[in-house]
């Protein structure tokens, strides 16, 4: 039987629940007791998990089945949203999105790791990160502005990245010369906008920013990361960064939903 017909539709339904995921995910992040978001995502997962399993894709239906779990113990009041949990749902949404692909390309999703993300799904659901949550607190005292999640200490925001040192936060050791340094400091400059017509415009420029930063080392990003996920931006993206082709990062770029236009100078 020929089964790249129902593949395709896989395709295109597991996709279109991911983006339902990322939607989920901003209303959590701006309300963390939205019963709708919390409702819907659990929605999704269960639907991802069913559609893999009949598929056969058996790390899809593993993957979708914990965030489905763990969305439960969230109904339930078991565990609430904070921004750890905010964190493993990003983290498994993008894992789910890779194994999509790889089932695009013809490959097996079971090769891509999932291990690491459901151990963090197994702690949420026990409590973990319920316990782990109480400096955030201490955070919400910090600028806002500028909050940059633990995972994006590499990015800087346009202002920031004239203001920091060619090197980084470090001071240039004794002999070293700014002009020596700056050319590590990215040597291609990408730009990328969402299609206007996307619903989660913040989220695909998220996970665009977090795909770059798998293939490269990303020195600044405008606006900054955490401006992107509250979708306090225009619908476009600048960044600097290097250590990589600008062949890979434009195929990187225009392997993911919804992008709009690309241009990448330098390199």
């Amino acid at each position: 039987m020929d089964m790249s017909k129902y593949r395709d539709l896989f395709i295109s339904e597991a996709r279109e629940h991911i983006r339902g995921m990322n939607d989920c995910v901003l209303i959590l992040e701006k309300d963390p007791g939205s019963d709708e978001g919390i409702n819907e995502l659990f929605r999704h997962a269960h639907s991802v998990k069913g559609m893999s399993a009949s598929m056969g894709y058996g790390s899809i239906s593993e993957l979708s089945h914990r965030l489905e779990d763990m969305m439960d113990t969230v109904r339930k009041g078991q565990v609430r949203i904070s921004q750890g949990v905010i964190d493993v749902l990003l983290a498994g949404i993008d894992n789910l999105e890779s194994q999509v692909e790889s089932v695009e390309n013809g490959s097996d999703p079971a090769g891509i790791d999932t291990d690491e993300i459901i151990s963090r799904i197994r702690g949420v659901i026990d409590g973990e990160p319920a316990q782990a949550a109480a400096p955030a607190a201490a955070r919400e005292e910090e600028p806002q502005g500028d909050a940059v999640p633990e995972s994006d200490e590499g990015s800087l925001s346009g202002e920031e990245a004239e203001k920091e040192p060619a090197g980084g936060s470090e001071a240039p050791e004794k002999g070293e010369t700014k002009e020596k340094e700056t050319p590590a400091r990215g040597d291609l400059s990408v730009h990328f906008s969402i299609h206007r017509e996307s619903l989660v415009p913040a989220a695909r420029a998220y996970m665009a920013v977090r795909k770059l930063e798998e293939i490269g080392k990303v020195f600044s990003v405008t606006p900054n990361i955490e401006e992107i996920r509250r979708g306090a931006f225009s619908g476009s993206v600048s960044l600097l960064m290097d250590g990589i082709d600008r062949e890979q990062v434009r195929k990187t770029l225009e392997s993911l939903v919804e992008m709009g236009e690309i241009e990448i100078t330098g390199g």
